[in-house]
């Protein structure tokens, strides 16, 4: 973990790489992320990842913290939560491939929910 922040985020955006993704889930990730940047902070670029890296502090924050959303959007909810608490939130460059196996868990229904707990 970066030893100045309570919290480090592997990133896609902007200096990460994606390989194998479709357009279309490009095009959404761009979109959502796009968003929440907008309605919460321009400082964290990806909203969206869930490679992430939690000091102590920041665990105990979420655990002692009601879950206000179900899906992926608590992933944005948590790093609302610590910058509302002023916790320093870094950054690194990941490469992220796309699964061989298995199907997303995006669906319509999900995506609502992300804009409605926004």
């Amino acid at each position: 973990m970066l030893k100045t922040h309570e919290v480090a985020l592997g990133s896609r955006y902007p200096d990460g790489k994606i390989v194998g993704w479709p357009l279309k889930r490009r095009v959404f990730s761009f979109f959502s992320n796009l968003l929440a940047r907008f309605l919460i902070s321009w400082k964290i670029a990806d909203y969206t990842n869930g490679f992430r890296f939690y000091s102590r502090q920041a665990a105990e924050l979420m655990a002692r913290t009601p879950q206000q959303n179900k899906g992926y959007i608590y992933l944005s909810e948590t790093l609302a939560l610590f910058l509302t608490h002023s916790y320093r939130i870094g950054s690194f460059p990941i490469v992220f491939v796309n699964r061989e196996r298995g199907v997303s868990n995006t669906s319509l229904k999900e995506i609502f929910s992300a804009l409605k707990g926004i």
